[in-house]
């Protein structure tokens, strides 16, 4: 359970140094209202059962629904998935 813990503040910290954090956070809630599903525990969720953060992120939301636009999102997949 701490290794969990470590993993998912890990996300957090490596989504917060890119300055998505709060990006993902706001489509995240914004994708999950419509599927009237609690926004919090989703996310949750999605920090737990994911292993790479690449991975997360792109099941998170869809990226052509987001202000920010799809290009966006893309680039920072291929920048996590390139450190991998």
């Amino acid at each position: 359970m701490e290794n969990l813990r470590r993993r998912n503040q890990q996300k957090v910290e490596k989504m917060k140094k890119l300055g998505i954090f709060d990006k993902w956070v706001s489509n995240t809630d914004e994708r999950t209202k419509r599927l009237h599903i609690n926004c919090v525990q989703r996310r949750n969720w999605l920090l737990s059962n994911y292993a790479y953060l690449s991975d997360m992120i792109g099941a998170s939301f869809e990226f052509s629904d987001c202000p920010e636009g799809k290009q966006f999102w893309y680039d920072i997949l291929a920048e996590l998935r390139s450190e991998i």
